[in-house]
């Protein structure tokens, strides 16, 4: 019944009814829409962001890692234990600028022509503000207003899923690496659908699976997730309905060339309650948006875990 009930509010929402939002109380960092809470301030923890298929700790002790960071040891707790970690910094992109991200149709050429000669060492070294090397993690809600520069994400006419206007608020999760870093699907599924979204700033090739994380209480709990910014073979032999178990191979970042043309390699991982129309979703939505986004598209941590 929950589930029914969500998606009613969500139909409602996409069809551009009216929410009810309760902001009475200023001090306060939940807002109400439609009798479901969500932050009102960006970057907030994870419990603040509606967990509405009861994803449990159990749960995500049986998802398998999108992307595999590499370990660490640290000192546990000041003694002699020691244990391994995770080893990834946590970005800052809200004031980053797009000529650090985006990467020119020129450069975009001339890497696709260097990989056809399979010159990879002559390739040549990028800027890329804040997110130069090593394996980071891009945050989901966070509000990068210098970032998102090209026309697709400040043009009222390019509809993603009925999310348009000045887009600057990010709802996926960026996980970054080198080139060819392998990417992994987290839970059992099928394709969705696979392709390749070739505007500058958009997700170059991309897939969308649809995973059956298994009833709870009566509620069917199905997720569509998004793995973008993926390389050319990625996307090959990836017909929708083929079947997808949890650790799967899924592909390898892609390069500036295929990408969608972002400098700094990474997938883009998004959760959405619904099926998207093709294989896209608004990575990216407008202020004005944020309270039904955050109700179609869940934090991503609630799969990958705190990652911060």
């Amino acid at each position: 019944m929950k589930a029914v009930l969500y998606s009613v509010l969500l139909l409602n929402l996409l069809a551009g009814g009216k929410s009810e939002v309760n902001t009475d109380d200023p001090a306060s960092n939940i807002l109400v829409v439609e009798d479901h809470s969500i932050p009102r301030r960006f970057l907030s923890p994870l419990d603040d962001y509606p967990n509405s298929l009861n994803i449990t700790e159990e749960d995500r002790r049986n998802f398998h890692p999108v992307v595999k960071f590499p370990k660490i040891w640290i000192e546990d707790g000041g003694g002699n234990k020691r244990r391994k970690v995770d080893n990834y910094r946590v970005l800052d992109l809200q004031m980053t600028s797009a000529m650090d991200e985006l990467a020119s149709e020129e450069e975009r050429v001339e890497r696709r022509a260097a990989a056809a000669k399979k010159s990879w060492g002559r390739r040549k070294k990028v800027t890329g503000g804040d997110r130069l090397q090593g394996y980071a993690v891009g945050r989901y809600d966070e509000n990068r207003v210098n970032l998102y520069a090209s026309d697709m994400f400040d043009d009222a006419t390019h509809d993603i899923d009925g999310y348009t206007g000045q887009r600057t608020v990010h709802i996926g999760i960026d996980l970054d690496g080198p080139v060819g870093t392998k990417v992994f699907s987290f839970a059992n599924g099928i394709v969705h659908s696979a392709g390749y979204n070739a505007d500058l700033g958009d997700y170059g090739n991309v897939i969308v699976i649809e995973h059956d994380l298994g009833d709870v209480n009566g509620m069917e709990r199905k997720i569509w997730a998004l793995y973008g910014h993926l390389n050319d073979a990625s996307v090959q032999n990836m017909p929708p309905g083929k079947p997808i178990k949890r650790g799967d191979y899924l592909g390898r970042f892609g390069d500036v060339y295929e990408n969608g043309g972002w400098r700094i390699s990474h997938v883009h991982f998004q959760l959405s309650l619904e099926p998207p129309e093709t294989h896209d979703m608004p990575g990216v939505v407008s202020v004005e948006d944020r309270p039904r986004a955050l109700l179609q598209y869940p934090d991503p941590r609630w799969v990958l875990g705190e990652l911060y």
